[in-house]
């Protein structure tokens, strides 16, 4: 997964059916396009925007042409819909990915208190302090 992820892919990895393909990630699918050709292949990469890239691809065109390519890009505003894999349970699939997108990108306590490192006794201490204690308060309030 990419290094950088903004609060907006964020938001539509956890509310939205990208968790989902997400969790068929390294398994065979196709996609249809919006002009109606279909790529088929191995889902390698999936991000926040549904943009998919697929390895060991094989392009079909609306005429039944087959092209095969090492590895294809596939553009979330192309996308008409995917088939996912008969064998995936889509509840669970979903249930857990979600679960492991929270765990993925939940807050850091070091990115809460600003960078330092702090046992977990004190980070309470400064997050529920109140303001006016003398220990300064970090974080979102």
């Amino acid at each position: 997964m990419a290094d950088i992820i903004t609060c907006r892919e964020k938001y539509f990895m956890h509310n939205s059916l990208v968790c989902l393909i997400q969790a068929v990630r390294n398994q065979y699918c196709t996609i249809e396009l919006r002009n109606g050709d279909a790529v088929s292949g191995k889902l390698s990469f999936v991000d926040g925007f549904m943009n998919v890239s697929l390895e060991d691809a094989v392009f079909i065109t609306s005429d039944d042409q087959q092209h095969h390519f090492e590895f294809f890009f596939v553009q979330a505003r192309n996308i008409r819909f995917i088939t996912i894999p008969q064998n995936v349970e889509i509840t669970a699939a979903i249930m857990e990915q979600l679960e492991k997108n929270r765990r993925q990108f939940a807050p850091r306590l070091s990115e809460i208190v600003g960078g330092k490192q702090l046992d977990k006794g004190s980070v309470k201490r400064r997050l529920f302090a109140a303001p006016n204690d003398g220990d300064e308060v970090t974080g979102d309030h």
